[in-house]
């Protein structure tokens, strides 16, 4: 059985799923950056952590605020924190 590709997560994510489609991409993304990228502070893994940032940013810019029940909501500004966070702590680097 060839298994089927996951649906978009912009159709997941404003579905009744909430936000964690967005959130375990994002994490698996990330901690595939981590093993992939042995250096943390190389040039390529600075860039490549901050397009995946970018990327996460977008997709949690583009969700649709007033269909989010309250879990999805406080999961969306946990998101938006942490990625503030990395993206401070990129600066400091």
């Amino acid at each position: 059985m060839i298994p089927q590709p996951p649906p978009a997560i912009v159709t997941s994510i404003n579905g009744s799923s909430g936000l964690e489609p967005l959130i375990r991409r994002f994490q698996t993304d990330e901690q595939g950056l981590e093993r992939f990228y042995d250096l943390p502070f190389s040039k390529s893994a600075r860039a490549r952590k901050r397009l995946l940032w970018k990327e996460t940013r977008t997709r949690l810019d583009a969700l649709r605020w007033d269909s989010l029940d309250t879990s999805a909501r406080v999961d969306a500004l946990l998101l938006d924190g942490y990625l503030n966070h990395q993206e401070a702590q990129e600066k400091l680097a």
